[in-house]
């Protein structure tokens, strides 16, 4: 082997002398350490794993990798020697790294032996045969991890309705990393087992239930807005242009609701992609919930005139207000499992010159001698006709009176007419009794004052301190009426 490596080197060293000296050097450095990467780790990984058994192809192998040894030598030495050293210096230099480069080679090779000699001979057999036993079972599991990784799909029970998934209680195929990397961590679903479809999986009447009770929710807030109107006031820059000074952006309406009415309404669920910088009539979305949107229109576009007497003389821009008026639109529109239900309310504006948009106001009556409004009048009048010994939940208030549960919990918190409207008899949904101003905890005097007066009117409860079902109140039409 060592006459065929002299006659390999000689004759690479005669094909670099002749075309070798004009190549990219750095081309062919690359390409030869990749080349001796590839030879010595396809010949050493046949051998190892005993695909080729054969001593030839062991020793004719390494001669391939003669030739890009012999090229590395003569571009790292020719590129030092020739191009970078100065005149009169490059044969010292010369010697210097000749020497050097040829001490590495016996000085590994000693190395080598002293460190493998340790190792026995039925050690390194042993080792070979566990590492075959050990390829040969990760084969099958690694086609299986690469199965999975690829298209593979699983079942799963979804515990929250997830956009353009499905809802809660709905059983979907999804991919295996959508559910490892989201679903699952996220707490969205579990895998569709036995167990869990008994646990989490809902009938269509459970889930309609839940969606109903969370618009009459949802419209109660918006029935709770519909009465509100923002003013705006901006300059223009003469009488008959309608292009204002100022706009009039989405930060601007999110400050003025919560400053005069106390509504908080974030910048992000105001949809007003373009300030407002013109008089007219424009339209503006609040996001009310991920399922609902309630729309702002506005109203009348009207002027009015500066109080001080010497705006008139002074010249330049016009001196005129012009008022936004925004008057909500009762549109809501609820995203159901059946179909989407739509119920939307009109309002027709046009731009004015003069007078001045309807303010709706909230109509107060009187009722035993106390002034409340007509919603609160009704809520009273309907607890009223809870009998000793039942309860009725926030929840079924709000559905016999079609609104919603938070209207109802505040009308019951301005109760003027206690213990003659029982307020006490009105539970959460959960049948578990909380406290006035919201006091919580068994020992609280509240919780303790209301079970007493629940366990003196014949209201059971259960071992967990809750109150039975069989108590719970069933309005009558009658009883609404």
């Amino acid at each position: 082997m060592a006459i065929v490596d002299a006659f390999v080197s000689t004759g690479t060293l005669a094909v670099m002398a002749q075309y070798g000296l004009n190549w990219n050097w750095r081309v062919a450095i690359a390409v030869t350490v990749v080349f001796n990467i590839a030879t010595d780790l396809f010949m050493t990984m046949l051998i190892t794993w005993a695909i080729i058994r054969s001593q030839w192809f062991w020793l004719a192998v390494p001669i391939m990798s003669y030739p890009p040894h012999v090229v590395q030598f003569i571009v790292d030495n020719y590129v030092v020697v020739v191009e970078l050293i100065e005149l009169g210096s490059d044969g010292a230099l010369f010697g210097l790294l000749t020497p050097t480069t040829h001490v590495a080679a016996p000085f590994g090779k000693t190395a080598d032996k002293i460190i493998n000699a340790h190792f026995h001979s039925l050690q390194v057999k042993k080792m070979l045969a566990r590492s075959t036993k050990l390829a040969a079972a990760l084969r099958p599991q690694t086609s299986k991890l690469l199965s999975r990784s690829f298209a593979h799909r699983v079942n799963m029970v979804l515990k929250e309705d997830v956009t353009k998934l499905g809802y809660r209680g709905d059983e979907v195929s999804v991919k295996a990393g959508y559910a490892r990397n989201y679903l699952y961590p996220e707490k969205l679903a579990v895998y569709a087992t036995d167990a869990n479809r008994q646990k989490f999986k809902m009938d269509q009447e459970s889930v309609d239930e839940v969606q109903q009770e969370k618009e009459h929710e949802l419209e109660a807030i918006i029935y709770h807005l519909s009465n509100i109107e923002v003013d705006f006031k901006r300059h223009t820059p003469a009488k008959t242009d309608v292009k204002l000074t100022s706009e009039v952006n989405a930060q601007n309406i999110s400050d003025m609701l919560e400053k005069n009415y106390g509504v908080i309404v974030g910048v992000a669920r105001i949809d007003l992609p373009t300030p407002i910088k013109t008089l007219g009539s424009h339209t503006v979305k609040v996001r009310v919930d991920d399922a609902i949107e309630a729309e702002f229109a506005a109203g009348a576009v009207e002027t009015e005139d500066a109080d001080a007497s010497e705006d008139d003389k002074k010249k330049g821009a016009s001196k005129k207000k012009w008022t936004f008026r925004y008057k909500h639109i009762r549109h809501l529109r609820m995203a159901t499992r059946s179909s989407a239900r739509t119920a939307a309310k009109k309002v027709s504006s046009k731009t004015t010159q003069k007078g001045k948009a309807a303010t709706k106001t909230t109509h107060h009556i009187q009722w035993r001698g106390k002034q409340i409004t007509l919603f609160e009048s009704r809520v009273y009048e309907l607890i009223s006709t809870i009998p000793e010994g039942k309860v009725s939940t926030y929840g079924g208030v709000a559905q016999a009176l079609q609104s919603g549960p938070r209207c109802v919990g505040q009308a019951l918190r301005k109760n003027p007419f206690a213990p003659e409207v029982p307020c006490h008899r009105v539970v959460a949904a959960s049948l578990g009794i909380g406290g006035f101003q919201g006091s919580t905890g068994e020992d609280s005097p509240c919780i303790q004052k209301k079970r007493t007066l629940l366990a003196k009117e014949g209201v059971n409860f259960t071992a967990d301190h809750r109150i039975d079902a069989a108590c719970v109140h069933e309005f009558k039409e009658a009883e609404i009426e």
